[in-house]
């Protein structure tokens, strides 16, 4: 009880959005200006502003393609699962964006019947200390209460006390959706506090019934009558904000072993003051791997 409080508490003030399409390769490079390097007794300290850019898409599971139920004939419906993609496309915006890539989806996905489902395990799921979670999604919901099109949410899912097993999984908060017929892509936005994860955290498929990662035929508004496709995927790490600091004599690579002070955008962080010479000193930026490097010239 007290951990759903704290769950709400952060939502609160949360504004959800959903992300565009990102594709890989163009997030906005992290990086560093400012960057001085002020020489005192026998240490170098090193101060800074640093940039971080978003996590392009991480593809963390492959399906085939037609392996679906009816193969290529049922694909144009959306149910042919390609591949799963997680990622942070703002680094100033503590959600994820879960990513179903299909085959195709035609007028923009199957309404109604067509649910798409992705469980997982947050800092090895509950045994662990950590939780289960399930998302899902529905183009449209008109046979539900929340009547709300396309429809997406966090359900949060408790293991049954033994001699039980399985799990019991209720309809949290709603998140974000976009199904995006040109890129033939559900994307739902769902925020770290929501699936109680932090930066660092670990995110895994959680085999919950047949598969972590399926869509499937609904009949009325959760119940499972069939799948169309399923697959799983490898673990996946929420990205952090690091800077690191390095010095090597000019001209030669740095090698960053430092590690800077944040707060807000602003850096700090000292060197051991190496002997005579020319030396560049430099500051690696990085959100996840998402890394930029900017360097300043010291002489000893």
């Amino acid at each position: 009880m007290l951990r759903s409080r704290l769950v709400l508490t952060l939502l609160a003030g949360l504004t959800l959005v959903a992300f565009a399409a990102v594709p890989a390769g163009s997030a906005t490079p992290s990086g560093a200006s400012g960057l001085a390097a002020t020489v005192s007794g026998g240490t170098i300290t090193v101060t800074g502003t640093a940039s971080f850019g978003g996590e392009d898409p991480v593809e963390v599971g492959v399906d085939g393609a037609n392996d679906n139920t009816g193969g290529a004939n049922t694909a144009p419906l959306g149910v042919d699962l390609t591949r799963m993609l997680i990622s942070q496309p703002d680094p100033n915006s503590p959600a994820l964006q879960f990513t179903f890539d299909v085959a195709a989806l035609t007028g923009g996905g199957t309404p109604e019947h067509v649910a798409y489902n992705w469980d997982i395990k947050v800092d090895g799921g509950d045994p662990e200390g950590g939780v289960n979670k399930s998302l899902k999604s529905w183009r449209t919901r008109v046979a539900s209460t929340t009547n709300t099109s396309p429809y997406a949410a966090v359900f949060d899912c408790v293991p049954q006390a033994p001699p039980q097993t399985g799990s019991t999984c209720s309809a949290g908060p709603t998140v974000p959706v976009v199904y995006d017929e040109a890129s033939s892509q559900v994307r739902l936005s769902v925020p770290l506090a929501l699936i109680e994860a932090d930066p660092g955290s670990t995110i895994e498929a959680w085999l919950r019934i047949s598969s972590p990662v399926w869509i499937g035929a609904t009949a009325g508004t959760q119940t499972l009558a069939g799948q169309y496709d399923t697959s799983t995927h490898d673990p996946y790490t929420v990205p952090t904000k690091t800077v690191r600091l390095g010095i090597a004599p000019t001209g030669s690579p740095i090698s960053y072993t430092a590690t800077a002070s944040l707060s807000g955008s602003s850096f700090s962080g000292s060197l051991v003051k190496p002997g005579p010479g020319t030396y560049d000193v430099g500051a690696q930026v990085c959100f996840g791997a998402n890394c930029g490097t900017a360097t300043t010239t010291v002489t000893i």
